[in-house]
């Protein structure tokens, strides 16, 4: 239990650790940024009013293929703001089958899925459009995924979790700034 709850606390910028009191004891320490909230001037508040929202990418589309709930949640959530049309799989039979429904623009596959391994859903991508960005995903700090991922057909893979700014970058690096 205290291994999902640091992994989730990690998914959105915080952290829990064990910190000796100094007479024998310990205690868990649980961090998470604070957002200030600061009041919207008259214009941003009709921006928000008329449904005019900041989207880098408004008219493009990703595709996330990753199995696990939180992470592909909170992952989703990030790629909203970053694109007009998020779609999310959870297996890599379901991408697949996305892929081939609505191309997209941009492709977010982590490696270990159910149905196909992320690296097979690559292969498969990468026959049908050899130029579509597709960045890898994995949680594997120790092992080879990475260089699976970009063997396949990877333009880039990456550690999870993604923090938004990292998907800020990889995206303006693949399909150019924002507008």
């Amino acid at each position: 239990g205290l291994y999902t709850a640091r992994k989730a606390i990690r998914l959105m910028g915080g952290d829990i650790r064990l910190e000796r009191t100094g007479v024998g004891g310990t205690e868990f320490v649980i961090t998470h940024p604070v957002r200030i909230v600061a009041i919207a001037t008259e214009e941003e508040q009709e921006q928000k009013m008329t449904g005019k929202d900041t989207i880098g990418y408004p008219e493009r589309s990703v595709l996330l293929v990753e199995d696990n709930k939180l992470v592909g949640e909170l992952t989703a959530n990030r790629l909203r703001r970053i694109f007009g049309t998020v779609h999310w799989a959870e297996t890599g039979t379901d991408g697949l089958q996305m892929f081939r429904n609505a191309p997209p623009d941009m492709l977010f596959i982590d490696q270990l899925l159910p149905g196909m391994t992320g690296s097979e859903l690559i292969e498969q991508v990468r026959l049908a459009n050899p130029k579509v960005p597709i960045v890898g995903v994995t949680a594997s700090t120790m092992g080879s995924e990475c260089e699976i991922l970009e063997a396949a057909g990877a333009n880039i893979a990456v550690e999870k979790p993604l923090s938004y700014s990292q998907l800020q970058i990889l995206v303006s690096d693949f399909l150019g700034q924002a507008r």
